[in-house]
């Protein structure tokens, strides 16, 4: 029992960065240069970034401004309600 919890534990915790702050590729799973620090949530201001690949599927991107961002091969889902993309 402790061990399938220490190993829960673990899983979390390498799991983490991708679920918070910092964008990541979805193509290698590396960090998107720029984007410490940046949280994808609903309302964010994404907007002059460079994108490109950027693994979004996850995240509700709802009222999120990507204006004058490479979105180019990102993906994205959850609720687009509110973005802004131009």
């Amino acid at each position: 029992m402790r061990r399938s919890f220490s190993y829960a534990l673990a899983l979390a915790f390498f799991l983490t960065p991708q679920l918070g702050a910092d964008i990541y590729r979805w193509d290698n799973q590396l960090l998107i240069p720029g984007t410490e620090g940046f949280t994808a949530e609903p309302g964010a201001v994404l907007s002059g970034l460079d994108l490109q690949y950027a693994d979004l599927a996850l995240v509700t991107v709802t009222d999120v401004d990507f204006a004058s961002s490479n979105l180019a091969h990102a993906k994205l889902g959850g609720s687009l309600s509110g973005t802004k993309f131009n």
